[in-house]
């Protein structure tokens, strides 16, 4: 399991057109995140002035489907809060196009609407530690897209001049995979160093060698990467 977000008390922002989803995810904060306060939206005009008060740290969980406008205006409005980890709430209605476009501006997770309250609390949990949370279907969907010869992401691209660059090619050790494939399953440090049976220090020193062997700048890049060299994901039983 992914560490709890050790900072002091923030604030989440939930912006979604049905009030029961959003009282039920409130009351899974009140859980996960004691002491948080929160902020409802309930259409796209809401989110982008809601957005204004968030603060580094904040947290942003956002429907895809938000009225007044489609998913592409809900990522433009997202985009003002760069600083801010986000949850992008699907309807099913996010083709591989919207799901890559929202990982490239940031988007740090994405829950389906019959996410269980556990793994809604896990995504919460690991967003805010710095991890990626998504569920099997959109990185099933990543992989295939891929595997059609399609970029996912310019920021997980092939290096200028290394096009086409393989698994052999990057030239991680059998630990450094073993240790990807759990970044690529949205593991925390934590959680990596408990099924691996290594310290955490060790761990943290094998995700900064395959950052760099990657040539990626942080997690995300790099569980992207991950799908992009076919590696399957690992998360804990």
């Amino acid at each position: 399991m992914p560490e709890e977000a050790a900072q002091s008390p923030g604030s989440c922002h939930i912006a979604d057109e049905h009030p029961m989803f959003r009282d039920g995810i409130e009351l899974i904060l009140s859980d996960a995140l004691p002491g948080w306060s929160v902020r409802h939206a309930t259409d796209q005009a809401e989110l982008h002035a809601s957005l204004g008060t968030l603060s580094p740290g904040d947290l942003a969980i956002v429907s895809s489907s938000l009225p007044g406008g489609d998913a592409a205006a809900v990522l433009k409005i997202l985009k003002r809060a760069a600083q801010s980890p986000a949850i992008l709430i699907s309807n099913g209605d996010l083709d591989e196009g919207v799901t890559a476009a929202a990982l490239r501006g940031g988007i740090r997770g994405f829950v389906e609407r019959d996410i269980t309250r556990d793994l809604a609390r896990l995504a919460i949990q690991l967003v805010l530690a710095g991890g990626v949370f998504l569920p099997p279907r959109m990185v099933n969907g990543l992989l295939k897209q891929t595997l059609r010869g399609e970029a996912i992401s310019p920021v997980v691209a092939s290096p200028r001049g290394q096009k086409g660059r393989g698994l052999a090619d990057v030239g991680l050790s059998a630990r450094e995979k073993e240790i990807l494939e759990c970044l690529a399953g949205g593991m925390s440090n934590r959680a990596i160093a408990e099924s691996v049976d290594l310290e955490m220090a060790t761990v943290k020193s094998h995700v900064h060698s395959i950052m760099s062997k990657l040539k990626v700048s942080n997690r995300t890049q790099a569980a992207l990467m991950a799908v992009e060299l076919g590696i399957r994901s690992h998360t804990p039983t």
